[in-house]
This record gives C-alpha cells, sequence and structure tokens, in this order.
C-alpha cells in the first residue's frame, strides 16, 4: 500500500527505511539536518495523525516498545556550538554523542559529570542516575535548550547561566519524560573542572557521603552487596552496565535497605538519588517501580493529572509516541 504521507516528509526531509530493533519499531526513519526541517516534520505528522519516535543513537530505549510511522533521528543534529571555558558551559545539539563530547571538553580540561554511552539528547531525556551521586541528575545541569513541541513549534527557554528564574522552564520538564512530552533540538549543559575518579570499597555508606564523595553506590552481585565510595583522582574503577531491566523508587536515603530484598542478577543502589537499578531477576512486588525494558504498558506507574495537563500542553495531538 502506497503510504502517501511518505512522499510528503520526502519533500521536507531526508527519509530512509524503518527500524525494527525489538524494543523500536518504525515505519520509515527521517534525518532532519535543522530545527526548521525537525519542527516541519512534526508538523506533518500532527496533520497526518501520525505517531513519531525521537532518538539519536537508539542505544538507551526505556520504557513501552515503540510501534511509530516516523522515527526522528537527530544524528545530523551534532555540532558542538560553544565551550565556555570561563562561564563553565557547553552549547551542543541534541544528536552530538555524548562521549565524543567528554573527549571534546577533556581536551579544554572540562567535562559533564555523567556518564553516558548515547546522544546529548537522549542524556537529557532519560534523566538517567550516574555514579556521582552527590551531584544530582542531568536535569540539574541543564541551564537551557531549544525544543520542538508536538505543535511543530521550535521554542527557546533557559539560558547559558544557573540565574535564570523567569518563564517556564521547558527544558527541565522535559528532561525523564523520554521525548514523550517533547524534543530537545540543542542543549546548554552546565561544566565543571575535569577530574579524574575512582572506586573505594567502604563500611559506611553515609560517612562517606558526608566525607564528601562524589557519590555513593551499593552493588549486588550473586547476594552479596558491596559499598563504594567514589573520590577524586585515578584509582580503580567498576564497571557499571548502561542497560538495567528495571528499577525501584523509594525515600532518598534508603536505597541500601531496599537492594538487600532484591532477587535480581545485578543491581545497583545509588545513594541519595532514591533508585535502584537492576538486571535479571524478578521485580518486587508491592513497590514503586520502574519496567525499564519488555513493558507492554504503565511502566512507570504515572498516571498523573500533571502529566497530562503537561502533555495536552505541550503535545495536543499526541504525535510523540506515548513510551509511558
Amino acid at each position: 500500500m502506497k503510504l502517501d504521507w511518505v512522499d510528503k516528509l520526502s519533500k521536507v526531509v531526508e527519509v530512509k527505511g524503518g527500524i525494527s530493533s525489538g524494543d523500536v519499531n518504525t515505519k520509515v526513519e527521517v534525518y532532519p539536518a535543522t530545527y526548521e526541517e525537525f519542527a516541519e516534520v512534526v508538523r506533518l505528522c500532527a496533520e497526518e495523525k501520525l505517531k513519531a519516535y525521537v532518538h539519536g543513537f537508539n542505544a538507551h530505549h526505556i520504557g513501552k516498545n515503540v510501534f511509530a510511522d516516523v522515527g526522528i533521528s537527530t544524528l545530523r543534529l551534532n555540532k558542538v556550538i560553544e565551550i565556555s571555558e570561563e562561564d563553565l558551559y557547553v552549547k551542543v545539539q541534541a544528536g552530538a554523542s555524548f562521549r565524543e563530547l567528554k573527549e571534546e571538553l577533556k581536551a579544554h580540561s572540562l567535562t559533564v559529570p555523567f556518564n553516558y554511552g548515547g546522544s546529548v539528547g537522549g542524556f537529557a531525556s532519560t534523566n538517567l542516575p550516574s555514579v556521582f551521586t552527590s551531584l544530582g541528575y542531568p536535569k540539574d545541569w541543564l541551564l537551557g535548550a531549544i525544543v520542538v513541541t508536538g505543535l511543530g513549534e521550535v521554542v527557546k527557554s533557559g539560558s547559558t547561566t544557573t540565574k535564570f528564574s523567569s518563564g517556564y522552564k521547558i527544558w527541565k520538564v522535559l528532561s525523564g519524560s523520554l521525548g514523550w512530552l517533547g524534543a530537545y533540538a540543542e542543549l546548554n549543559v552546565r561544566l565543571l573542572p575535569y577530574f579524574e575518579y575512582h572506586f573505594e570499597e567502604v563500611k559506611d555508606h553515609e560517612r562517606a557521603f558526608k566525607d564528601r564523595a562524589l557519590g555513593v553506590i551499593g552493588v549486588k552481585v550473586g547476594g552479596e552487596v558491596k559499598k563504594f565510595a567514589v573520590k577524586k583522582g585515578d584509582g580503580e574503577k567498576l564497571e557499571i552496565p548502561e542497560v538495567f531491566d528495571f528499577s525501584i523508587l523509594t525515600i532518598r536515603g534508603k536505597e541500601f535497605e531496599e537492594i538487600e530484598g532484591v532477587n535480581a542478577d545485578f543491581c545497583v543502589a545509588y545513594y541519595g538519588l532514591g533508585i535502584v537499578r537492576c538486571l535479571g531477576g524478578t521485580p518486587p512486588k508491592g513497590k514503586k517501580l520502574v519496567k525499564e525494558r519488555g513493558c507492554e504498558g504503565d511502566c512507570f506507574n504515572a498516571n498523573y493529572t500533571s502529566l497530562k495537563l503537561l502533555k495536552k500542553s505541550l503535545d495536543p495531538e499526541g504525535v510523540f509516541f506515548d513510551v509511558i
């Protein structure tokens, strides 16, 4: 069957065949090279009642399996626009590789204090925890962004400083929404001077945190939990997976109590961030869970009125695929 909307898309943007990766399935893939092309694709999707899924390298999908008409790849939007050594920020497009960005920043003796294997847009939209638990979540390091809404509007929000206080902080709202509310096209990210780090096993995780470690984590393998402080300076590193099967959300400071009772192959407790992420095993009952992979629906227990209001405001036609 001929898909007339594909012809319309091809007049706006580069179009290729869809992808089928298990987690993510699309009929076609498009590759906008400008913010205007990005917005035009979204407007066309709204007009044609198409579902769109925005992604970078498609390496860290979280949530419901995707079956979308249009996959919008950000990989053509991959430029590092500005690095400010004086004001400690980077302005970068969403499709840039996060690892390559960190390498470029290292040449300037700067860093974003997170580890992530996908795109910069994925780093922001997934808002995943880091071993540097004392430094918060990615959303805490976002200063501003250019975003594309479900209406096909290009909206600039925020600034390049932490003193921004007026207006609607749409760049913060999108962080953690996995592209369901809108899509990042460009981001302003706060930086730190570059540092090496290592892991030291500890007995008293609370003391390690109070002593201002960069982070404190618990690692559970084969039923045994070991606690580690992340400290500045070169030394031993731990290999932490980038993809997990489920997460347990808990009260901040209670992460080690949660990890003890989990039946899983491998778990990491991020002390102070209120989350434990696990691979394999069985998700515990009676807990607030995030089903990160292989989920068919209600993956986040996030049927909140505030989310529905935001969706209605930013994407009233429901263009962006619901992964939640």
